[in-house]
């Protein structure tokens, strides 16, 4: 990874987090090994940031094929917010409409402002892709 200037190189922090993160949440059971894996690293960040610890922003993407426990794992981590207060700062967003009844979120089209994919006006429709 490279900071502003080329010659600099920065190495990515390795932070190794603990799998014992409120054992006693009983909601946390729920969750298999790597989706307790995502749910720490989540929280993790989110007590650095209201410990002012200003950490770098975390961007996570959940990715697994369909009933593979995704919703699951959103709920629970929307469920670890809530303790805190700040569950209005925890964006839920899913790519289907049905899936966002079933977390109480929006799709991330919605969420990010992109517009309805537009169908082609033309025969030649790579001319006019949105």
């Amino acid at each position: 990874m490279y900071g502003n200037n080329l010659d600099t190189v920065v190495e990515p922090q390795i932070t190794y987090l603990p799998m014992d993160i409120d054992e006693d949440l009983p909601y946390l059971q729920e969750l298999n090994f790597e989706q307790r894996m995502a749910h720490n690293i989540i929280i993790h960040h989110l007590n650095a940031v209201l410990a002012n610890k200003k950490p770098l922003q975390l961007l996570m993407n959940i990715i697994s094929h369909g009933c593979m426990g995704k919703l699951t794992l959103l709920n629970v981590i929307s469920t670890s917010f809530t303790p805190q207060n700040v569950s209005q700062s925890l964006a839920k967003t899913v790519m289907s409409g049905v899936a966002t009844s079933l977390i109480g979120g929006t799709t991330l089209h919605w969420w990010a402002g992109l517009p309805a994919r537009n169908q082609p006006k033309r025969e030649n429709w790579m001319d006019c892709s949105s």
